[in-house]
């Protein structure tokens, strides 16, 4: 029941999608212009492969915000939280998958993964499944339109960063652990706002 309502089929469709992609365009990379700051900006493409994947998922968790799951008895966080964890270890078996057959940047897509599903998801819990999508479209939009030579553009370019970046690392982690820690106590503020109410 909880499975049907959060749409897992629909997640599992963009992971397949998306291996598909990783093992076809590899280390190729797009050009892009570096709006703020100068320097050239070509990412690879498996920069931008969780994207679509984490938007499924942040469909999925929509359910979240009706009045019927709202007054449901249950609770479903801990439900959500091994949603958005198993997603991503969905995601990265598939992306390393694919890496290990056809080559690519597995470390990469996953870490950028793991700070996409973590920004969506806290804000999922915090204000809406649409705010949550747009909070991950925006990191995409901003990391990947700063240029190399801004200042403190490392901190930035987080999304292309190398797959050795303690910084990047850490705040994917970071975003990915404040989601989970969210998703499992968001329950139990509920009921106890619903609690003093009455």
């Amino acid at each position: 029941m909880w499975l049907k309502a959060r749409r897992s089929p629909l997640i599992l469709f963009w992971i397949v999608i998306v291996a598909v992609l990783a093992a076809l365009l590899g280390q190729r990379v797009v050009e892009l212009p570096a709006v703020l700051g100068g320097g050239t900006n070509s990412p690879p493409w498996a920069i931008f492969l969780p994207l679509p994947v984490v938007l499924a998922m942040t469909l999925a968790m929509s359910g979240r915000s009706r009045p019927v799951e709202r007054a449901a008895y249950r609770a479903v966080g801990a439900w959500d939280a091994a949603l958005v964890l198993g997603t991503l270890l969905a995601f990265a078996l598939a992306v390393g998958l694919s890496a290990a057959v056809c080559g690519g940047m597995p470390a990469v897509t996953i870490r950028n993964a793991a700070l996409l599903s973590g920004t969506a998801a806290a804000l999922t819990v915090l204000h809406s499944a649409e705010v949550g999508a747009a909070g991950a479209g925006v990191i995409v939009l901003v990391t990947n339109s700063v240029g190399p030579t801004l200042s403190g553009a490392r901190y930035l370019r987080v999304m292309q960063s190398p797959a050795d970046d303690v910084w990047a690392w850490l705040l994917a982690s970071g975003t990915l652990l404040l989601a989970v820690v969210l998703l499992l106590t968001n329950d139990r503020w509920a009921w106890s706002r619903a609690a003093h109410r009455d």
